[in-house]
């Protein structure tokens, strides 16, 4: 029978076997093909251990443990699946092992990163503290989070949030208007410089470029509101 020699894969098995696989039992997470799974009431959460190997770097792997959040009913019911959390050890990173590495070290390391991951995932357990983050993020208007507007909606509506909730839908629609104007405003700019410019194929200067971009901007978010909305059984005004 072959030994395997790879260190760094022997290494790899033993984060796993001493941290990865106990931390993942402790939180109750039952393995579902290559994912592990947790029902945490609304939440549902999903982890999966991400491996590579570079083709020129054989003698060294690489492992990060992902970690999802979603509520039920944004994992099962919408297309574009609402991700209320998204934690990676390490963060945006792989664990490296290789015969150089001292595991003892690095188990020591990485006991320190579950202890914050955990302090993430006890989060969860409170929903009033979950809705009222994304509040807050909702409350700023951001275009590039849209996703917390949807997952703010989601929170009030899935805990009947009644009041709250007809607040939130009052925006988003308020919201919904003031991107068609702008996004008409734009389209008008942009015909009025092609029109200046239609005898000249090199023009496109800087301000139409970016006039361009944010009429996209909008038409794009114009219809992820309304596919959001529509998702819901929510009307749009």
């Amino acid at each position: 029978m072959e030994i395997n020699s790879n260190e760094g894969l022997q290494k790899q098995n033993i984060l796993i076997k001493d941290m990865i696989l106990p931390f993942l039992k402790y939180n109750h997470f039952r393995k579902t093909g290559n994912k592990y799974i947790r029902d945490y009431g609304y939440f549902y959460f999903e982890a999966v251990m991400l491996k590579h190997r570079y083709e020129d770097h054989e003698e060294i792997e690489n492992i990060r443990l992902n970690i999802k959040v979603y509520s039920k009913n944004s994992y099962k019911y919408f297309s574009a699946l609402i991700n209320f959390g998204d934690f990676h050890i390490p963060e945006w990173a792989y664990i490296e092992t290789d015969e150089n590495t001292n595991i003892d070290e690095l188990k020591i390391w990485f006991k320190n990163r579950l202890n914050d991951l955990q302090m993430q995932l006890d989060k969860y357990s409170d929903i009033e503290l979950i809705i009222e983050r994304y509040k807050n993020r909702f409350l700023i208007y951001n275009t590039r989070d849209l996703r917390y507007w949807f997952a703010y909606g989601l929170l009030l509506k899935d805990n009947n949030k009644i009041k709250e909730f007809k607040q939130w839908h009052n925006e988003i629609i308020k919201r919904n208007k003031k991107m068609k104007n702008d996004y008409k405003l734009f389209d008008k700019r942009i015909k009025d410089l092609e029109k200046l410019n239609e005898n000249n194929d090199n023009w496109k200067n800087k301000e139409y470029r970016n006039i361009w971009f944010r009429r996209e901007s909008n038409l794009t978010n114009i219809k992820s509101i309304t596919e959001f909305l529509e998702s819901m059984g929510e009307k749009i005004l």
